[in-house]
């Protein structure tokens, strides 16, 4: 599937989803929900992107980066071309979109940055080399701005899941990055539902976690 098919189809999702939620909070109305399309390696749209969203919600409280992509090969046959592709979806873009968001949580003096990272990000793992490498350059950027960011009571959540089901195999990083790995996970006890790893990061939300 090209790039514009799971844009595409990432829309429908949360159209379908936002539909859902409706349904089960009635306080929320169709105008409390904004989708905006956005590609994160297109640096250069983020800070218009915020200003869109700014225009309609007059202010953001709380970014949830939760976008990125899962790489399998090991260390040494894996081509630095993926590792600059991984720290480009997995870091770059994150940071690129949070420093167009900073200035106005500083301004409104409240923001809470919610970063998905993994346990990969706290420990290496073999195959997993450049996608260990980029959640870990997630938590040295992010904790040092959760530090700087304490005067302006912006907060920063480090969210390092385990095992979660998902399509992230089907689309992860091979050693050359010409293709994807292509494997579909099978549900089992051993993983999470995506469901149940949002509940939790809420709930790390609403207790106000570091990590």
């Amino acid at each position: 599937m090209n790039n514009r098919g799971l844009k595409c189809r990432g829309i429908d999702v949360m159209v379908k989803i936002n539909k859902e939620r409706e349904n089960k909070n009635p306080g929320i109305g169709t105008g409390d929900i904004f989708i905006l399309p956005l590609d994160l390696l297109d640096f250069g749209s983020h800070a218009n992107a915020v200003e869109v969203v700014l225009k309609y919600f007059k202010k953001i409280d709380v970014l949830v980066n939760n976008a990125g992509r899962s790489q399998r090969a090991l260390w040494e046959k894996t081509s630095l071309e993926v590792d600059k592709a991984m720290l480009n979806v997995n870091v770059l873009g994150l940071l690129s979109l949070t420093k167009c968001i900073l200035p106005q949580m500083i301004k409104q003096n409240y923001g809470r940055i919610v970063i998905t990272s993994s346990l990969a990000g706290k420990l290496g793992a073999p195959g997993l080399g450049s996608y260990s490498g980029s959640k870990h350059a997630l938590h040295g950027w992010f904790e040092a701005l959760r530090i700087e960011g304490y005067n302006y009571n912006i907060d920063v959540i480090m969210v390092c899941p385990g095992p979660v089901f998902s399509e992230a195999l089907l689309h992860a990083f091979t050693e050359s990055g010409e293709n994807t790995l292509g494997v579909e996970m099978k549900p089992t006890e051993k993983r999470m539902t995506a469901e149940r790893c949002a509940y939790l990061m809420s709930v790390a939300m609403a207790n106000d976690l570091d990590e």
